[in-house]
């Protein structure tokens, strides 16, 4: 990570993944993100980070405004999954150069998705967002629902692995109805059944924006 604070570095993609960088690498890289203007990508999955380097990260981001690709999934965290979803929310809130967001296995419920979306609506720089293989029910598909129909800058998101079921489904539906922008969306393995699939289905007669749609996994029936 000193390496990297250097003004010469030239590194553009580092990959952690695996690795236990936990608490003391975790601020360590902090550090080097809050000089570091070169750096692009920061791969951190499975990497036992604790708490205190997700906070320090979290705030290095807020003025780092160069990183363009963050990966955190599955970095089996030691906290509460909202604290870490509010963590990352009020980041986004304030960052402008993070263009796609992995959070992906971390055990985020509904909660964590409505952070997330709150804040989202003040950002307009990320463009694809990754919550898959997380808990996230209806509700935070209604609330990600909302904000895409309200206006975002996010073309791609994949919420692939949750529980959205039925409920949810229809909430994207109606997003995909009002030709909300988004061009990628993923609600594979969410335990849709044959309404919210008829229901995504209809929202697409009225789309012009989506460009790829991912639903195996799901419980088709007849009608869908």
């Amino acid at each position: 990570a000193e390496a990297l604070s250097a003004e010469s570095a030239a590194v553009q993609r580092l990959d952690l993944r695996g690795n236990p960088v936990a608490t003391d690498g975790g601020v360590a890289l902090a550090r080097m993100l809050k000089r570091n203007q070169r750096l692009l990508s920061l791969d951190l999955s499975d990497a036992s980070l604790g708490t205190d380097a997700m906070v320090a990260l979290t705030t290095a981001l807020t003025v780092n405004h160069s990183l363009q690709e963050l990966m955190v999934e599955s970095a089996l965290l030691f906290s509460k999954e909202e604290d870490v979803a509010y963590l990352f929310a009020k980041m986004l809130r304030v960052n402008r150069g993070l263009r796609s967001l992995h959070l992906g296995k971390l055990r985020m419920r509904d909660e964590g998705a409505q952070l997330l979306a709150h804040y989202l609506q003040e950002n307009d720089t990320l463009t694809a967002l990754s919550l898959r293989c997380n808990e996230i029910g209806a509700l935070g598909a209604e609330a990600l629902a909302a904000l895409l129909i309200r206006g975002s800058a996010l073309r791609s998101v994949d919420l692939s692995a949750n529980r959205i079921h039925d409920d949810g489904a229809r909430a994207l539906a109606a997003a995909l109805r009002a030709d909300a922008p988004v061009t990628e969306l993923d609600i594979r393995n969410n335990g849709i059944g044959n309404d919210g699939l008829c229901a995504i289905a209809q929202g697409l007669d009225a789309n012009t924006s989506l460009q790829k749609l991912l639903v195996w996994g799901n419980k088709f029936g007849e009608d869908a």
